[in-house]
């Protein structure tokens, strides 16, 4: 299996970018997404050694093989892709053989997985506090039921071209999505939106996670194009420039949202086109809307407001049974807006000790009702 969207945004949530190097300890020297080499290994020079976003980028897709190779090789069990994604962000920061040093079941179930992934958060150190959250939200992405894209690609995430967000309609008329003023070629439809110099720019930023599938500068005035792949569409990117010098990505690299891949040189504008046929094939439709080219305001507002809603389908709270006169009684559950999983024994006590006292309100004790939990005494989170 490959990592999926919501385990390639949580490591990335996690661990942070850093494109100058630091020192994490006597032993590493950290750069990128928490790509780490050891001290007297290393070229790479603290506070001297920098990136740019591509190599941090690429180099987080290389680490990532490995570790998606340390869970798939080393459990005889199958995962959904959640599952594994939470597993591969465990090992991404604890290291790949974390499974055999520890001796972990090859067929362990999901319940003692949760328990035991929590107990490895650096008890008395400055970094307890930032594990036990980790480990919190590995689980929470271990047992969620929403949605998930492999290969780390998809549209899970989206964002504008540009750092300014879309201010509500184009400079001119002309430069709108659809009919317009101006007649192109067979009649008055113009294929895509033409993002304005002088409202926007210069960097120009990849809308959602996904593939450079093409780069060049081309004629028939398309001039310096990018194209991406983000299924299940495909992204063209052109008339921003006439140079390669003003594309910062190659063909086969893997981008992430709001990653910088262009900027905008010497155009008045970004033409902004999105189909879900080949780019190539649809270019032949450049002055005809048969459909072939969509209108790229309206695809990205979609999957923005689309984000957001999967976004709130996940839920992560902690409850403690406090009855003593319950057989539950102690027992610390997790629901993540769809179901509740146990977390028992060390795991358990570890997180009663921080937990703050609060009142659950009549949904919360409906949702526990409806899936079958009996609700008893107070609950903690």
């Amino acid at each position: 299996m490959k990592i999926g969207t919501n385990g390639l945004n949580l490591i990335k949530d996690l661990e942070k970018c850093s494109l100058t190097a630091y020192r994490l300890n006597d032993k590493k020297i950290t750069i990128g997404w928490g790509h780490a080499e050891p001290v007297g290994q290393t070229n790479l020079v603290a506070g001297v050694t920098t990136w740019t976003q591509a190599q941090a980028d690429n180099q987080l897709f290389a680490d990532l093989v490995g570790f998606e190779n340390a869970v798939s090789n080393y459990f005889t069990r199958s995962f959904n892709q959640n599952q594994f994604d939470a597993l591969v962000s465990f090992a991404y920061n604890l290291g790949g053989g974390v499974f055999a040093n520890y001796n972990w079941s090859k067929t362990a179930s999901d319940s003692w997985i949760c328990s035991e992934m929590i107990l490895y958060v650096n008890k008395g150190t400055e970094y307890e506090e930032g594990l036990t959250n980790r480990r919190i939200r590995e689980i929470a992405l271990y047992n969620s039921s929403s949605s998930n894209t492999p290969g780390g690609s998809g549209t899970s995430s989206w964002t504008w071209p540009f750092t300014t967000p879309y201010k509500g309609k184009a400079d001119i008329p002309e430069q709108q999505f659809g009919t317009t003023p101006l007649r192109r070629g067979r009649g008055y439809f113009h294929d895509g939106f033409d993002f304005g110099s002088t409202s926007y720019g210069p960097d120009i930023l990849a809308l959602s996670d996904g593939e450079v599938i093409y780069t060049g500068v081309m004629g028939d005035g398309l001039g310096s194009v990018i194209v991406l792949s983000i299924p299940p569409y495909q992204v063209m990117y052109q008339e921003f420039s006439k140079s390669m010098s003003d594309i910062l990505v190659s063909v086969g690299q893997k981008v992430t949202k709001g990653q910088r891949i262009g900027r905008l040189n010497g155009g008045t504008h970004l033409h902004l086109g999105i189909t879900q046929k080949n780019w190539r094939t649809a270019l032949s439709s450049w002055d005809v809307d048969d459909g072939s080219w969509l209108n790229p305001i309206d695809v990205i507002q979609k999957e923005m407001n689309n984000s957001q809603e999967e976004k709130g389908e996940i839920e992560m709270i902690l409850y403690k049974v406090t009855d003593s006169k319950s057989k539950m009684n102690g027992s610390i559950w997790l629901f993540n807006g769809e179901q509740l999983t146990r977390l028992d024994g060390t795991s358990a006590a570890k997180l009663g000790q921080s937990l703050k006292n609060v009142d659950i309100n009549q949904a919360e004790m409906s949702s526990f009702k409806n899936i079958g939990i009996r609700t008893v005494g107070d609950f903690q989170y």
